[in-house]
């Protein structure tokens, strides 16, 4: 009983050291370089500030313009005598 389970250890053993060098062979794994990651140039700090403040400070919609209205013409005398005699009877 005590053979097997060296025997097992060992074969365990053997195929844990082949798939270790089976992945560091794998050109897939090595990481890449800097450059390769984005083709964007580095952004500023000046233009990372503006973007911020551009963000903080509100937009506002402009207001939409009022024009004065005309005063209403409105001729209180029409009618007098109508409504005199509703309210006498």
């Amino acid at each position: 009983m005590g053979e097997i389970k060296i025997i097992i250890w060992v074969v365990l053993g053997i195929i844990y050291i082949i798939s270790r060098a089976r992945k560091k062979s794998t050109p897939d794994s090595a990481p890449r370089p800097v450059e390769d990651y984005s083709e964007e140039k580095p952004v500023t700090f000046e233009e990372l500030l503006k973007e911020i403040q551009g963000a903080k400070t509100p937009k506002t919609q402009p207001q939409p313009v009022i024009e004065p209205v005309s005063s209403y013409q409105t001729d209180y005398d029409e009618n007098l005598k109508e409504e005199e005699s509703r309210l006498r009877k």
